[in-house]
């Protein structure tokens, strides 16, 4: 018996210990798994800059960095060159991009387009003009549209805020509502609210309409930038120029005005939205209210007025309307507007009330009430 148990001792101890050094091999060599292990064979997540890194290592791996120049085996390898040099983790010689793209033309790559907008991104970011401007001609020499590549490679750029880039880019360029809207896009992104006017301006000189996406994204910086007596500014000078705001250019003025509690700026900026021939929807009334709470008892009127229009509109009332009225003219006066308007009378919890309720015990056992 004690034979046969020391016979049997070495495979009992191969078979227990072979799960745990397969799924710690199998964690640590995966290739995009998000998982790690220590010394003591604990997993955990990798946080994200691990992420980057390993992705880093990875790409690096598959691309070949020790030459800058030189025909690469598989069209893919080169791919992932152009795109970790795109995205300007590598310092690479001068001419370097045009010879990976021959490179890549020369392998017979499937998606040139993409291998010259990546090259491009690469050169830009380093400044590079005579690399750019070689480049596009390789381009057109490869039957593609020169000016496609730089509009394609100005909307990249302003998409991620590199304001001094794309001005470099849009230089010789002609003109048009598209090419200006990423300049102004480009300005608002890297939160610089003189370039972004400056845009603006030139904009309005060369004819073309400001884009109201464009324009209510410039508002909401003047805003967090400069506050909102400034921006009040600011929109009636630009409401001078070629722009068609809409309901959610002025609902941002309101919505400022209200968390100041100034309902008299509220109901101006709203009587401008319907002099604009906008209709007020439910936020654009809500942000009034939402002020008429600021300073309970003081603006009674003009919520219970508030109300009304609300009715006369068809909009009804949220939870948090409800609250906010509530909060403006007191619970007698809150149940009587209710009434005459036909809305239900039951008063709502003040949202101060919801905020100090004791929160239940986080225990695994229930309550016996």
């Amino acid at each position: 018996m004690k034979q046969r148990f020391l016979v049997l001792l070495p495979l009992i101890l191969a078979l227990a210990t072979l799960p745990r050094l397969t799924s710690v091999n199998h964690l640590q060599n995966a290739p995009r798994t998000i998982w790690a292990t220590n010394s003591k064979h604990q997993v955990r997540r990798l946080t994200h800059k691990e992420r980057v890194q390993r992705r880093m290592e990875r790409r690096r791996e598959r691309a070949d960095f020790s030459e800058t120049t030189g025909a690469l085996p598989d069209p893919r390898q080169i791919m992932d060159k152009l795109r970790y040099m795109a995205e300007g983790h590598v310092l690479y010689a001068d001419g370097a991009a045009q010879h990976v793209i021959e490179d890549y033309l020369d392998a017979g790559g499937r998606s040139p387009t993409l291998a010259f907008e990546l090259a491009l991104r690469a050169c830009a970011q380093k400044g590079d003009e005579n690399e750019i401007n070689s480049l596009l001609d390789l381009a057109e020499h490869a039957g593609m549209d020169r000016t496609q590549m730089l509009d394609s490679l100005l909307q990249d750029f302003s998409k991620i805020g590199q304001e001094k880039v794309a001005e470099s880019l849009y230089e010789g360029m002609s003109p048009n509502p598209r090419r200006f809207g990423y300049l102004l896009q480009s300005a608002i992104k890297s939160k610089d609210i003189a370039g972004a006017w400056s845009w603006i301006k030139e904009h309005d000189k060369a004819g073309f309409t400001i884009e109201p996406g464009h324009f209510n994204s410039f508002i909401r910086l003047c805003v967090r930038k400069e506050g909102v007596a400034r921006t009040e500014r600011r929109f009636q000078e630009l409401l001078e120029l070629r722009f068609c705001p809409d309901d959610t250019s002025f609902g941002m003025l309101m919505d400022a005005y209200s968390k100041k509690g100034n309902v008299t700026a509220c109901l101006r900026w709203l009587d401008k939205m319907e002099a604009f021939g906008l209709t007020p929807g439910s936020m654009h009334y809500g942000q009034i209210l939402k002020a008429c709470a600021k300073s309970p008892g003081k603006h009674s009127f003009e919520a219970e007025r508030v109300v009304r229009s609300m009715r006369s509109h068809q909009i009804s009332l949220t939870q948090v309307d409800r609250w906010h009225l509530l909060e403006a003219v007191g619970p007698e006066r809150f149940k009587k507007a209710c009434k005459s308007m036909g809305l239900c009378t039951k008063l709502p919890k003040l949202k101060s009330g919801l905020s100090q309720r004791p929160q239940r015990r986080k225990t695994g056992a229930r309550s016996s009430n």
